[in-house]
Order: C-alpha cells, then sequence, then structure tokens
C-alpha cells in the first residue's frame, strides 16, 4: 500500500506441466463487501451480462448499473453478470464512499449478492429454479483475468469454441485498488 491508500495486488498462477487438466474455466479473484456497496460503474462494454465468446454486440463505454440489476434470473440459477473488457471499476455505497479498481490488462468483473455456490449445485442438481434464491446481505464482486466462454453454438451442452477456452497454463495479472472517501467520517467509521 502507498501513502495514498492505494493497494497493487498480483497474482499469479504456475500449471503442474506433470498434471493432465484440459481446462479451466475461471481464472481471477472474489471479494465479498457489505451489501451497502452495491453501485457499480466501469468502463468496459455494456451493461448486459457479456463473455468472451458472447461479446461483439456490447459496446465499450462508461456504464453505471446496481448490482441488485446485473443478475439474470435464468430457469435455472448459473453464471451471470460478467462484463468484459474493463478498464476500471468502482463499486460505492449511497454517500460515495467505496473502491476504484484497474487492471494492467483489460479484465472481467461482475457483482452479484449470491455466491457461486447459490448458482451452481455442483454435481448434485436439486432442479432449483432462479425465483427460489434469496439475496444475501452482501455484495460479491469478481475481477478476474478471464473466463471461458459460454459456447453453446451449437446446442446447449456443447463446449466454447477452441479460441474460448482458459487453458492450463501460467497466468498472471495485476491491479490497483484506491479508495474513494467523500467524507473522513465515513472513512473513520469504515476503518474502526
Amino acid at each position: 500500500m502507498n501513502g495514498e491508500g492505494v493497494i497493487s495486488v498480483r497474482q499469479d498462477f504456475y500449471a503442474d506441466t506433470s498434471r493432465n487438466v484440459p481446462m479451466m474455466f475461471k481464472y481471477g479473484m472474489q471479494m465479498v463487501f457489505p451489501e451497502q456497496f452495491h453501485h457499480m460503474q466501469w468502463y468496459g462494454r455494456d451493461p448486459d451480462e457479456n463473455y468472451w465468446d458472447r461479446k461483439d454486440a456490447a459496446f465499450v463505454g462508461l456504464y453505471t448499473l446496481p448490482v441488485r440489476a446485473q443478475f439474470h434470473p435464468y430457469i435455472r440459477p448459473q453464471e451471470t453478470a460478467n462484463k468484459t473488457d474493463v478498464r476500471w471499476v468502482q463499486l460505492k455505497d449511497d454517500d460515495g464512499n467505496g473502491i476504484w479498481m484497474a487492471g494492467d490488462t483489460l479484465l472481467n468483473v461482475e457483482a452479484r449478492h449470491f455466491l457461486d455456490e447459490d448458482l451452481d449445485e455442483g454435481l448434485e442438481k436439486n432442479n432449483r429454479h432462479a425465483g427460489e434464491l434469496k439475496p444475501r446481505q452482501m455484495t460479491v464482486f469478481s475481477i478476474d483475468l478471464q473466463q471461458t466462454g459460454v459456447g453453446g453454438i451449437d446446442s446447449w451442452g456443447a463446449w466454447p469454441l477452441p479460441q474460448y477456452r482458459l487453458n492450463y497454463q501460467n497466468y498472471h495479472y495485476q491491479f490497483l485498488i484506491k479508495p474513494i472517501i467523500q467524507h473522513l467520517s465515513a472513512a473513520i467509521s469504515v476503518y474502526k
């Protein structure tokens, strides 16, 4: 952390070449913030969710959207809310306090009021529906280098094309986290 409160985060992944791993689904980090950090603004692709293989019609620009509006209620709960080619992103509370983040490369980000395990039941499928999910009192934020594409170009079960798969190999990325403080009293209450 520098004198202005800016934190530099670096993540390095070194693939074990002795293992046979076909591909990774996602490479990045996830953070959990208090629920009140529910305003998201970013400079990247459009407010509708977009993915590596589903972004050509999503234009780059400055967008603002509440976290609750980013969840798409697919019939079966699943990954949702991703934004690609993000240059910077900020999460703020109603008073304008929060954090700003930017990477050393284009990033994928998503914010929602659900944990990953709320959306994916793993191997045990209980045939839940999105309407059964209850938002958590937290903001779950992912800042990723990349995730595998959606796939499904010829059927819903089809894997992404090879160029949209996150191969098992070494990955590195870095990003900055900077506080956004509107009032000193807000900073004191956060860090108490």
